[in-house]
C-alpha cells in the first residue's frame, strides 16, 4: 500500500510507480485550488514531467489573459438562447453594438430580465453567473459578484 511504500527507503521509492505518478496528482490539485480547474488538461495522464510543466505554463497564461471582446459578446448572445421578443432583438443589437467589456456588463440585468421572463429566475441566475469568468481582467474583482 501507499503508506508501506512511503516507510521504505528513499532510493526505492523514488523509483516506485507511486512516486511517478505523486507529482501529477499534486499538480491536478494544485490546479483545481489555483485556477479552479475541475478537471486536469486532456493527455495529462500520459505525460512526462516537461510536458506536464507546458501543460500548466499554457492553463497559466489562458487563465491570466482577459477573454476578447468578441468572445465575451459571443457568450452573452448565448445567453439569450431560447429567447424570443422585441426585448431580446434589442439585446442582441446591443451586444453586437457595444464597444468595451463595461457596455456588456451594464447590459446584465437586462439580460437577466428577458431570460427570467421566459424561462424563470433560476434558469436566469445560473446563466448570468455563467458570464461571470468573461470579465476577468476586464473588471475590478469587487464587481464580479454572483446573482
Amino acid at each position: 500500500t501507499y503508506k508501506q511504500r512511503l516507510r521504505q527507503p528513499r532510493k526505492t521509492l523514488l523509483n516506485s510507480s507511486v512516486h511517478k505518478t505523486a507529482w501529477r496528482y499534486e499538480l491536478i490539485l494544485t490546479m483545481k485550488k489555483v485556477f479552479g480547474i475541475p478537471f486536469a488538461p486532456s493527455g495529462f495522464g500520459k505525460t512526462s514531467k516537461n510536458q506536464a510543466h507546458e501543460l500548466v505554463l499554457s492553463v497559466i497564461r489562458k487563465a491570466s489573459s482577459p477573454m476578447p471582446l468578441e468572445n465575451i459578446k459571443r457568450h452573452m448572445a448565448r445567453t439569450l438562447q431560447g429567447c424570443a421578443g422585441t426585448q431580446v432583438d434589442r439585446l442582441h443589437f446591443a451586444i453586437r453594438a457595444a464597444m468595451t467589456p463595461a457596455d456588456l456588463w451594464m447590459k446584465r440585468t437586462d439580460i437577466y430580465q428577458a431570460v427570467a421572463m421566459q424561462h424563470g429566475q433560476t434558469e436566469a441566475s445560473r446563466r448570468i453567473n455563467q458570464l461571470l469568468s468573461c470579465f476577468d481582467h476586464w473588471l475590478p474583482a469587487h464587481q464580479l459578484s454572483k446573482v
